[in-house]
């Protein structure tokens, strides 16, 4: 309601699965079935949210509600997973696809990729710059959304594993328990080290317009309904009074956006956003606004001098060397109990705590905002215009209603009669200008009757009510006649390979260890130099950097869509099932590596439902060594290159540290522990799959020992490791 009433052009939700946001409340199948209807009405489109990682043994669910979503006339469905990319386009061909900035994509080369596999529209990955954007639009005829205000992830969307590996809660299964809004320390500082202000681009509505962006989405399914009221209220004044060329008051906006929700404010990395500006180390929640400063404070009574107003029923902060939170039941000025306190006046409160003195107050519920905005949230107040034309054909009475381009034309079941006291004309106009309980408002309603005519009033109700119906109907249905279709998997040849051991190194020093080891047939380098060093029979790849090199020749492990040309790809592209191997496999990839999120047991249902769909093998790979990266930053955490060797680490308040590594221009938090599946080794080796070594800081005597332990027989020695997800997977 409160999208719908503030005008926005698009609502984007989630149904009960399958959607990046587990802990909204969320939609049925009904009401997201009636939500689409009213939203059509006004012309506004609804897109559906599947935008996590599916597992094989969830593909029959999710069909099931792809299939509702078609059938029910949604205008498009946001998606991360390759794999339900996949099965869209051989289900639903004419559906339209948005991929998801769980997708990650930051570069013309991707935005080509998923225009030829049939995306619409990709909403980019927030560490993107408008100049990239302009790129993207200029070189690629493809629909390009970016997000403009609300909750920045700092780790790049579909990048971060820390809540999935800490607390067994995936962000790319849409439960992300935001461990980046916790307290770390980091060397000699402590704060909210790695969580982000809040995005805002309000001032900067011309600059998005005249990059020729497609759409702007304002994140906000986890906050209260006035939120989205005020947040779209404010963005739309912004671009109407660009487009229309007239004045907008962004200090007035722009305060009441803070009062409604601020961490602080950011631009973002589409404008260049320097670090020190990204981050609020001092708080990870609502910030509201400065109002006032504690002047006395004794007892349970403190006096404000107020520097804006105050009303009954707001909500206040006060941060000093104490803190208190108040909701204003009950405050006075010149000992008189007032419902207002003006600016400049000294308004006493109750306080929960002594101390306060100097403190400073922050307003954090504007109770007056709230009762404005919530008169859009509680129902529908925006009305469809129409016009109407009443007239005679053959003595019947006839209705016509028209909305743009959809007409109706319904008539009276009786044949009207002649008056035989009063005649009804007069009463026409009144009876079926009766719109007052449906969605529609008449603009213009002509009478054309030119003979008195007698007809029952309900026969005249009924009349409206079925023109009515029956134009609603029309304006609901966006997507008339869709077919669900079944398009064949293309299965391409692929060389089907025998496991093989491999490893992921970033010094010469591990390097040089690896090299003894002739088990170990593929090494993926962190560093081109030192492929000079792989010779023989084995084979060197280049890790992908942040955006993805285009000027190496060097083959490469990719954590982005491309063709790939016989190479691999990484096990951070959220691989979870068989119709993303499938896809990868059309694009030309060798062998693929498998989410760090899947259990043993969904690894060999995907294995299965593959040989079942494609009645082959998959060549596959997994990690079985390693410190998993839990984070892809572009945020370097006030280090510089020197410091971000491993060495350093985000040490969070249960005291388990996090190093950090810059690599390729991309800053990876990686986990406290070292994954060591040894135990699980012969299992996946079974299954055919490549286990690999993932070595990071490791010394060379470590990686020595790592691997003499898992190809000699040595010893199991390793302490203070974890089995990652292999047991139980995710939630």
């Amino acid at each position: 309601y409160a999208a719908i009433n503030n005008h926005a052009d698009a609502i984007y939700l989630g149904g009960k699965k399958f959607g990046a946001r587990a802990y909204a409340n969320n939609f049925t199948n009904e009401e997201i079935k009636e939500i689409i209807k009213i939203a059509h009405l006004f012309n506004i489109k609804v897109y559906v949210t599947v935008n996590t990682i599916i597992f094989d043994e969830e593909i029959d669910e999710l069909i099931e509600f792809l299939d509702f979503l078609y059938l029910n006339d949604c205008d498009a469905v946001i998606i991360q997973d390759l794999g339900v990319l996949n099965i869209i386009r051989h289900r639903y061909p004419d559906f339209e696809i948005h991929a998801s900035t769980q997708m990650n994509i930051q570069s013309v080369e991707e935005a080509k990729i998923y225009k030829e596999l049939g995306v619409k529209r990709i909403v980019l990955a927030r560490e993107v710059d408008l100049e990239l954007v302009k790129k993207i639009k200029k070189k690629v005829d493809i629909e390009v959304e970016v997000f403009v205000h609300g909750a920045l992830c700092i780790s790049s969307s579909g990048k971060c594993y820390m809540s999935s590996i800490i607390g067994g809660r995936s962000g790319n299964r849409g439960r992300c328990a935001q461990p980046c809004r916790l307290n770390y320390k980091l060397k000699t500082e402590e704060g909210y080290l790695i969580s982000p202000k809040d995005l805002y681009q309000l001032p900067r509505i011309k600059e998005l317009i005249d990059a020729n962006i497609d759409s702007l989405k304002i994140e906000g399914r986890m906050k209260r309904a006035e939120y989205v009221a005020q947040i779209v209220k404010s963005y739309r004044k912004a671009i109407n009074a660009y487009i229309n060329k007239q004045e907008f008051n962004l200090n007035i906006e722009e305060e009441d956006i803070k009062k409604i929700f601020n961490r602080g404010f950011t631009k973002g990395y589409l404008f260049n956003e320097i670090d020190t500006n990204l981050i609020n180390k001092e708080a990870s929640n609502h910030q509201g606004i400065v109002i006032g400063k504690v002047i006395a404070s004794k007892n349970d009574k403190i006096k404000i001098k107020l520097l804006s107003e105050l009303n009954k029923g707001d909500s206040i902060r006060i941060v000093g060397e104490c803190e208190d939170a108040i909701t204003v039941n009950q405050m006075y000025v010149n000992n008189k109990i007032v419902d207002v306190a003006r600016k400049d006046e000294v308004v006493t409160l109750k306080s929960h705590v002594t101390g306060l003195n100097n403190a400073l107050v922050y307003l954090t519920t504007a109770s007056k905002q709230i009762e404005e905005l919530s008169q859009t949230t509680k129902a529908l107040t925006r009305k469809v215009l129409i016009s109407g034309l009443v007239y005679l054909e053959d003595d019947y009475l006839c209705l016509s209603l028209s909305c743009g381009s959809q007409k109706v034309k319904v008539f009276s079941t009786k044949k009207c009669e002649e008056p035989k006291t009063l005649s009804i004309n007069d009463r026409l106009l009144t009876q079926i200008s009766k719109t007052n309980n449906t969605y529609f408002q008449f603009s213009k309603l002509t009478i054309n009757v030119n003979k008195p005519i007698f007809l029952d009033i309900k026969e005249i109700n009924e009349l409206r009510r079925k023109a009515l119906d029956e134009l609603y109907k029309q304006l609901s249905l966006k997507h008339k006649d869709r077919n669900i279709v079944f398009i064949p998997f293309n299965i391409p040849k692929i060389i089907k390979k025998d496991a093989t051991f491999k490893a992921k190194v970033r010094t010469l020093d591990q390097l040089e260890v690896v090299l003894k080891y002739d088990e170990i047939k593929e090494i993926y380098v962190a560093n081109a130099n030192l492929l000079q060093y792989i010779n023989g029979d084995r084979k060197g790849f280049l890790l992908e950097n942040w955006v993805g090199p285009t000027n190496y020749k060097e083959k490469l492990i990719h954590e982005r869509l491309k063709d790939f040309q016989g190479e691999n790809t990484s096990i951070y592209l959220n691989v979870s099932n068989a119709y993303s191997v499938n896809l990868l496999e059309n694009l030309n990839a060798s062998s693929i590596g498998l989410s760090l999120e899947l259990s043993l047991k969904q690894i060999k249902y995907l294995i299965s439902n593959y040989k079942k769909l494609f009645n082959r093998s998959p060549n596959l790979e997994m990690e079985v060594y390693g410190r998993y990266e839990l984070m892809h930053l572009k945020y370097r955490l006030g280090l510089d290159e020197e410091e971000l060797t491993g060495k350093n680490a985000l040490v969070d308040r249960k005291n388990f540290a996090f190093p950090i590594l810059l690599e390729g221009g991309c800053v990876k938090i990686l986990n406290s522990r070292s994954v060591h599946l040894l135990d699980y080794l012969k299992e996946i080796l079974d299954l055919n799959i490549s286990p690999i070594f993932n070595f990071t800081i490791e010394t060379k005597t470590e990686v020595e020992n790592i691997l003499d332990i898992y190809l000699r027989g040595k010893k199991d020695n390793l302490s203070f490791v974890t089995l990652g997800h292999i047991k139980e997977g995710v939630l």
